[in-house]
């Protein structure tokens, strides 16, 4: 099938996302005449994820890379702040309005959610820049969202400029959310430098770990290399990014500070001597056609899972219609049990899957806290080992000097306990959660074959169904399975998960899901935000008394290392605990989501007797309405089908969805 050029860029995904909501809109006007309460509000559900979808845009570097210049060019304003030492120390968001505008949000430490602050644009930059004299310590603020009429961001894109990777704020909880629900990933590399190692680190184990498999890499500074270095900085760059899936489109060589200047002063020859154009281009392309297609396709696969419902009920309305009054009564009395046996089985999995779930959160959290005894216990070898400028020296600048000792070795041995957490959550964690996620799997598959199997039983008995016997019958996974999956893949798990559940179902999502799960879990040992490990970075120093350091410096490394051992243990069992329920998040969402869809399907047969019996029992000339309205109905439903089948071809399918 040739693409849809139409498809190809942002304004096209935003007119085919106005198509889609108009055939949800019709499908629910069905649905409402039908008296289908339960699908009626999925499909509310379903629209309003339609009408609020967004594009997340998240831009990831080490500080002085060219991040914020790189969103400022994109802006057209020097906007957010740049300077040669790390600057942004929150997250910022860059969302489309007419009225420019910023707000900070501030952090929660209550489990509240604080009304935001909107602040003056011009002294944006003194509430989001880094304290100098104490930049790895977490802020008053958590996020800041910056309002602004760019272009790029009109049709729903949410740009995200993130702290630098050395500062502790990108390892919090809510900035490894904003990475794993991105829609797509830039990261901002140096040419001079090449991909130092905490960059190669973090597109490994942060990157890659969330399911970005296609990240945009941009080259800045490459005016400042010569002829001679120019081809070998871009040859390391390329070798890191030669396993990625399609590394030669993933790079682009933007100079920003150029673009921006082009921008402010309104030289379109600087602008296209700068690469900007092309690289906004091409990620506009990328949104629409690798993100933009996956979402509009997995929505009105949903869409056509609610109609192919409708269908059954037209069908077995018509039928119930042909019954006498007196066999329908006894028909709906019958019902009433029957539907209470499906209820109780439906609980009788939400049980069984809750069992299961159950069973993982107490083993993960078993062992994580394995591994945080482990680490404690490594605390004071580590501190004694590990190399440092700073050291103990003139006995008279004992404080001064052990202040500086703490903080590096601080900063050291957070390195190397998340160096022991990202091994543990690949070689312990990520098996873990696929395991009990495949088990999970198997109970859906079992309740769910003898719920289909009672469901359509009854249905059979009930309706003397023929033609409404084919709901959810369709290759692959069945109806409940597949809505559920792409439920959660789009709402929880990012587009990645998406399009799994969408293809794959269930079990296919929760593989996929596993290590995205457990990135998400590991940021809660590691965040700021939630305590975690990250105490340790932010500095030991001022929990010593100083007073009665022993001037020898292997004394004082072990005394610093102790003092970090006894805090991990004192945190241990809380943080482990809040690991373990986050790791298995996501196993709950589906569980309580693929209830839901069975949920669905019981109501929608009440629904149907129970409306059937309301027009018997007004007589005739209702039921001649009924079976009037019904083949308006019927003839709309082919219309919505037929409306839909060319949606899903106008989009380019990818294979399988």
């Amino acid at each position: 099938m040739p693409k849809s050029a139409d498809a190809d860029d942002l304004g096209g995904i935003a007119r085919k996302r106005r198509v889609l909501l108009e055939l949800i809109e019709r499908q629910s006007m069905v649905v409402r005449d039908l008296r289908d309460e339960a699908v009626a509000g999925d499909l509310a559900d379903l629209e309003q994820q339609v009408r609020d979808g967004r594009f997340t845009v998240m831009i990831v570097g080490d500080f002085n890379r060219g991040k914020s210049t790189l969103v400022n060019a994109m802006l057209g304003s020097r906007v957010l702040p740049t300077k040669p030492e790390p600057t942004t120390a929150v997250i910022t968001e860059v969302h489309y309005a007419e009225q420019a505008t910023a707000h900070l949000y501030p952090t929660s430490d209550n489990g509240l959610t604080p009304e935001p602050v909107q602040v003056d644009l011009d002294l944006l930059e003194e509430y989001l820049a880094v304290d100098q004299d104490a930049p790895d310590v977490a802020g008053l603020y958590e996020r800041a969202v910056v309002r602004w009429p760019v272009a790029l961001c009109r049709d729903g894109v949410v740009l995200v400029d993130s702290p630098g990777l050395n500062n502790i704020n990108v390892h919090t909880g809510i900035t490894l959310n904003y990475l794993q629900s991105a829609d797509a990933v830039i990261m901002v590399v140096d040419a001079t430098v090449a991909f130092a190692e905490n960059e190669r680190e973090y597109l490994e184990s942060r990157i890659r770990a969330s399911g970005h498999e296609d990240v945009l890499f941009v080259i800045t500074k490459t005016d400042t290399l010569d002829t001679y270095e120019l081809p070998i900085a871009l040859q390391s760059i390329r070798r890191t990014v030669e396993k990625l899936r399609r590394p030669r489109e993933a790079l682009f060589f933007v100079r920003a500070k150029q673009a921006l200047n082009g921008r402010v002063s309104g030289d379109q020859e600087l602008i296209e001597t700068s690469g900007i154009t092309e690289f906004e281009e091409a990620l506009s392309e990328f949104l629409a056609r690798e993100r933009g297609r996956v979402q509009l396709l997995i929505a009105a696969n949903r869409l056509g899972t609610y109609t192919v419902m409708s269908h059954g009920a037209v069908a077995d309305r018509r039928r119930l219609a042909a019954s006498s009054h007196a066999e329908l009564e006894r028909r709906h009395a019958a019902l009433q049990p029957e539907l209470l046996a499906l209820e109780a089985r439906r609980q009788r999995f939400l049980d069984a899957a809750g069992a299961v779930i159950d069973e993982a959160q107490m083993s993960i959290d078993a062992r994580a806290r394995d591994l945080l005894r482990t680490i404690a216990d490594q605390c004071v070898d580590w501190a004694v080992t590990t190399e440092t400028e700073a050291g103990i020296g003139w006995s008279l600048r004992l404080k001064k000097n052990a202040e500086a000792l703490a903080k590096e070795l601080g900063a050291a041995l957070a390195a190397r306990a998340e160096s022991e957490v990202t091994v543990w959550q690949a070689e312990v964690l990520k098996p873990a959660l696929e395991t009990y996620g495949a088990v999970l799997s198997t109970v859906m598959e079992s309740e769910v074959e003898r719920f289909e199997a009672d469901l359509r039983a009854l249905r059979s008995t009930l309706f003397a169904a023929g033609a409404s016997d084919t709901i959810g019958d369709v290759a692959g996974p069945g109806m409940g399975e597949r809505t559920v999956a792409t439920v959660l893949g789009w709402v929880g798990g990012g587009p990645a998960l998406g399009f799994a559940g969408a293809r794959f179902g269930m079990k296919g999502m929760l593989k996929q899901a596993a290590p995205i799960m457990g990135g998400l879990a590991v940021g809660v040992l590691l965040g700021v935000g939630t305590g975690g490990l990250a105490f340790i970075a932010m500095g030991i120093a001022a929990a010593l008394n100083f007073k009665e350091l022993p001037a020898a410096e292997k004394k004082v490394r072990q005394a610093i290392g102790a003092r970090i051992r006894d805090q991990l243990l004192a945190q241990r069992e809380t943080h482990t605990a809040r690991m373990a329920t986050e790791a298995v998040r996501g196993l709950r969402d589906a569980t309580s989501a693929f209830a839901s869809g069975l949920h669905t399907e019981i109501e929608s047969v009440r629904s149907q007797v129970d409306a059937a019996l309301e027009a018997k029992r007004q007589g005739g000339e209702a039921v001649a309405a009924e079976l009037r309205l019904l083949d308006t109905l019927a003839a709309e439903l082919d219309r919505i089908d037929r409306d839909t089948a060319e949606l899903r071809a106008g989009l380019d399918p990818l294979p399988g969805l």
